[in-house]
């Protein structure tokens, strides 16, 4: 029985022992000695390395003696460290280049060109001055920019060297400013780019202007654009005039220069009532404004015909404007009027007509909203007006609806159309007027179209913010989901089990051999 329990505790002991050891370090545990011949040691080195002869390398040496001791020569050796030199226009500097005072020989260069060899002078300028162990710049200019080396020379094989870099501050200045293929004269429409360049110290910040009159005044509008290049890539009229190029380092005045260009293009024609109401025995004028780049001719038309200066008719310029000037009109004199210009780029025209019928002048839209639509018009007329008809229409109906507004009294010829359209419901509507005198009725004006909201509120506002808190809200919760965990059991490490599985085994082996053979 004893024999029994001393076996199952060493069984169970060994077993225990045995199954805390990982298998990987009970692999390798034994020295593997090396084959005896032709293998490498055991830490891989091999018996390839370069061996000298030592009483042939002896014979090869000369002794160091008295007379071969002078020619063993001392490293060239340079104790300052390079740097950078940033100084004004006048000032002077000090270069410094020092050596631990062997025999060697001091050169100094600027860029490519050597300045001194030694105390010799090569191509050093006045304001150059080689003092000991240093090289002296005096009343510095902008061309002694550049950089500086210091060379040691012992000989061919052994010499040090060192660069200084030298920068002088100096104001900028414009040197070139141009606009594309030189052409300063451009069609409307067409690309401009111009260029400007400048040289200073910092370098220049390039800003650009253009000079435009506001107010009577000359005043310069600054591009937000920066950089050597402005490109405008489709000019307008309003692009013509002087363009400014500023290069500014905070050093001195900024330096500036100007180029400017000139735009070409159709005339441009512009009419100040397109229906200019008069009546017989009247004078009237007809007016237009062109401008035209190159200048354009102007001529008038009445009915295709071309109109001649007489007592009857009369035509004058200022500057951009045209005037005709009709005397004491007659029947024939009224009907349609064009004026007509016209340059080496084209003609442009626009017409004028003249009648005795009530002009419509303008629209005036409400200035506020109000519960009611009310609507204003001003309308001209020589003769007295009978009569005002106002139409109006939700849009997107096809029929209109009539009123008759009041005709009130006139002030000098120009009479106010009003009326005041209620209990309309909300939404777009369309209108359109026209007046009659003794001479008949006017035509209708343009279709108006008025926006009618009696009280806006932004329904749609609310329904976005609270889908917006909806959303926030889901994302919360999705948010706060717990992550998945791993299932209960799962190893981390499959390995770690498969390692005590063989020795458990032999283990509970062992013990029921045990068992069983005592019974």
């Amino acid at each position: 029985m004893r024999i029994f329990l001393l076996a199952t505790v060493f069984c169970a002991v060994f077993c225990s022992v045995h199954a805390a050891i990982p298998l990987s370090s009970r692999q390798d545990d034994f020295d593997y000695p090396a084959d005896s011949e032709g293998d490498e040691d055991m830490q891989g080195d091999t018996d390839t390395g370069n061996y000298y002869d030592d009483d042939k390398e002896e014979k090869n040496v000369e002794p160091i003696t008295e007379k071969n001791r002078n020619r063993v020569e001392e490293p060239a050796v340079i104790l300052t460290r390079p740097s950078i030199f940033e100084n004004n226009i006048g000032d002077s500097i000090v270069l410094p280049c020092k050596t631990p005072g062997n025999d060697s020989v001091i050169i100094w260069y600027k860029n490519d060109d050597i300045l001194f060899q030694d105390a010799v002078t090569l191509h050093a300028k006045a304001n150059h001055n080689l003092k000991k162990d240093s090289l002296e710049i005096n009343n510095l200019q902008k061309e002694d920019a550049g950089q500086y080396r210091c060379v040691s020379m012992v000989s061919e094989r052994n010499k040090a060297a060192i660069t200084h870099e030298v920068k002088v501050k100096y104001s900028p200045i414009v040197t070139e400013l141009s606009v594309k293929n030189n052409e300063t004269t451009l069609k409307v429409g067409a690309e401009l780019v111009l260029t400007c360049r400048a040289k200073g110290y910092p370098e220049p910040v390039i800003s650009w202007h253009k000079e435009t009159i506001k107010e009577g005044r000359t005043v310069n509008e600054r591009f937000d654009a920066t950089g050597n290049v402005l490109t405008i890539p489709s000019v307008t009229r309003r692009d013509e005039g002087r363009y400014l190029c500023f290069a500014d380092n905070k050093i001195g005045k900024p330096s500036l220069e100007y180029i400017n260009i000139t735009l070409t293009h159709l005339p441009v024609v512009s009419i100040e009532e397109f229906i200019v109401n008069s009546d017989k025995e009247m004078d009237t004028e007809l007016k237009c404004t062109v401008k035209a780049k190159p200048r354009a001719d102007v001529v008038w038309l009445r009915n295709g015909i071309v109109l001649h200066s007489s007592s009857h008719i009369k035509m004058s310029n200022q500057d951009n404007e045209h005037i005709l000037t009709l005397k004491g009109l007659r029947e024939s004199d009224f009907g349609q009027y064009v004026c007509s210009a016209n340059n080496s780029l084209g003609a442009i025209e626009k017409s004028i007509n003249l009648v005795k019928t009530p002009a419509i002048r303008e629209f005036i839209k409400p200035e506020r909203p109000t519960k009611d639509l009310v609507l204003t018009w001003k309308v001209e007329s020589k003769a007295p007006i009978i009569e005002h008809e106002l139409q109006y229409r939700r849009k997107g109906d096809s029929e209109w609806r009539s009123v008759k507004p009041t005709v009130h009294g006139t002030d000098d010829g120009v009479y106010v159309i009003k009326y005041t359209l209620k209990e309309l419901d909300e939404g777009s509507y369309e209108t359109r007027c026209r007046s009659r005198n003794e001479h008949g009725w006017s035509d209708y004006t343009e279709v108006t179209l008025v926006e009618f909201d009696k009280a806006h509120h932004s329904k749609h506002g609310n329904k976005k913010a609270h889908k917006h808190n909806k959303d926030k809200s889901s994302d919360v919760e999705q948010s706060q989901q717990p992550q998945k965990e791993s299932e209960i059991g799962e190893s981390k490490n499959p390995s770690s089990a498969s390692s005590t599985t063989a020795p458990l085994l032999l283990c509970s082996i062992s013990i029921l051999y045990l068992y069983f053979s005592r019974l």
